[in-house]
């Protein structure tokens, strides 16, 4: 068996660097590796890319990649590199050209795909305006949750806010049914929580207990940014309340448990899982109270919520969500705010050493909010109604190709193979773009109002 994995490995290495099995490769000098005379392999390798100070039997990654990533650092606007990233590079140039030459023209019709992307543009890129009117793009918010008076009026809230991209500890979203493709489900997944998982709050290594001590700062920052009063003992209450939600998370393990977290209860039974929320108020505020049943993820974390809901005062809740509402709209308000809010999340939490130039989270911002009403421009100048066809053609000939395959395959039985062949019939080819493209007539878009462009276009998308 030793002599079988040492010459399949060998065999690999034969590939790569000129590996051989006969008696005069065992008496080269241990730590020599012999360098091909070709400066590309047959199988494709480019030899540029490896680094031959490395021996292959210490670490293949290294020595197959090892002079490619000598050669290639990661900007600091990014936390990785590759040819998918250079493709997003390009299609980001080729928008920028497109949202630049339409922002530039006067006059055009309200209303229009291209009146819609230019202002969305503008007003993004308008940091005078943005920090001429600091919060008051959302002082409506603060209001609303101010002027709560009970856990019916929180609950309320949670529903009618979570359109707007509002975090609360019941993320409601619609999906197929896992377990009927043919009908679509709603679902509530656990949330509330502004760090990635449970871990984050829980986890004792040096870099979690570093990373709570800087988001607690973090959260004071924002409140003092701001202009809100009480931020450090406001911080401290939220922290707490996020902690209490999040020792009722499921871990990341137990969620990928497909059985377990598929759920369906009939809406008027959600009080057996909790009866201290208001289901009703938080439903109908969805808009979806007439809903038969819903799917719930993680059981348990409802009952838990349910606890910390109850015994949760409702100025620590009114905190709470304060925080995360300047949280939904920190990339679109002053620079400070933006600044403060990259900080935390994009440079100590996920390692980017600085933010992205301001016209890339622009066309990032067009693209988020209005990707299909750019995707059609985008087509119409780089990708052509011939290309599209041309690329069906090639997938349906892989689908034939696929299809002779299954047919003529020695260890399925012949009732398999059927099944098979309706699988890979039933499959839909989508290529470059849609053949019928969403509808963005009812999205008002003005060149004034970034926050009000933001939130609309989030209430159309939900």
């Amino acid at each position: 068996m030793k002599t079988i994995i040492a010459s399949a490995v060998c065999s690999s290495l034969l590939l790569l660097s000129g590996c051989s099995n006969s008696d005069e490769s065992k008496s080269t000098t241990k730590n020599s590796i012999t360098t091909p005379q070709k400066s590309v392999l047959a199988s494709g390798i480019e030899q540029a890319n490896i680094d031959h100070s490395v021996r292959p039997q210490d670490n293949f990654y290294r020595y197959i990649n090892g002079g490619w990533m000598k050669k290639n650092n990661i900007p600091d606007d990014k936390t990785a590199i590759g040819s998918f990233y250079d493709l997003r590079d390009k299609a980001d140039n080729d928008v920028k050209a497109i949202i630049e030459e339409l922002a530039a023209t006067k006059n055009l019709a309200m209303g229009s795909d291209e009146q819609k992307v230019a202002d969305l543009f503008r007003s993004y890129m308008n940091t005078d305006k943005r920090n001429s009117l600091g919060i008051t793009p959302i002082n409506s918010i603060f209001n609303a949750i101010n002027n709560l008076k009970n856990k019916d009026d929180l609950a309320t809230f949670f529903g009618a806010y979570s359109s707007s991209g509002i975090n609360n500890p019941l993320a409601l979203y619609v999906n197929i049914d896992e377990k009927d493709s043919s009908s679509y489900a709603a679902y509530i997944w656990q949330s509330g929580l502004n760090l990635p998982d449970r871990d984050y709050y829980f986890n004792e290594e040096e870099r979690f207990v570093s990373l709570r001590a800087s988001y607690l700062t973090h959260i004071e920052k924002m409140l003092t940014l701001a202009g809100l009063p009480n931020a450090k003992a406001s911080a401290k209450n939220i922290m707490v309340l996020e902690t209490k939600l999040a020792n009722s998370h499921w871990t990341r393990v137990e969620t990928r448990d497909s059985e377990k977290s598929y759920n369906k209860i009939s809406t008027n039974k959600l009080h057996t899982l909790t009866n201290k929320f208001n289901w009703n108020a938080f439903l109908s505020a969805e808009g979806i109270n007439k809903q038969k049943d819903i799917i719930i993820n993680q059981p348990s974390f409802i009952e838990g919520f349910g606890k910390v809901f109850d015994e949760t005062s409702l100025a620590t809740w009114q905190q709470y969500l304060t925080f995360n509402t300047l949280n939904a709209f920190s990339s679109y308000l002053t620079t400070d705010i933006d600044n403060e809010d990259f900080d935390f999340f994009s440079k100590q939490l996920n390692g980017l050493k600085e933010q992205r130039p301001q016209w890339k989270r622009g066309v990032s911002v067009v693209n988020r909010n209005l990707g299909e009403v750019i995707g059609k421009v985008y087509v119409a100048r780089h990708f052509t109604p011939a290309a599209k066809a041309r690329m069906s053609e090639l997938v349906e000939n892989l689908r034939n190709a696929y299809g002779s395959s299954i047919d003529n395959l020695d260890w399925m039985s012949k009732d398999t193979k059927k099944a098979a062949q309706v699988k890979l019939a039933a499959f839909t080819p989508k290529i470059g773009y849609p053949d019928q493209w969403e509808d963005y007539a009812k999205l008002t878009i003005n060149a004034d109002d970034l926050v009000g462009n933001i939130i609309r276009a989030r209430k159309v998308a939900w």
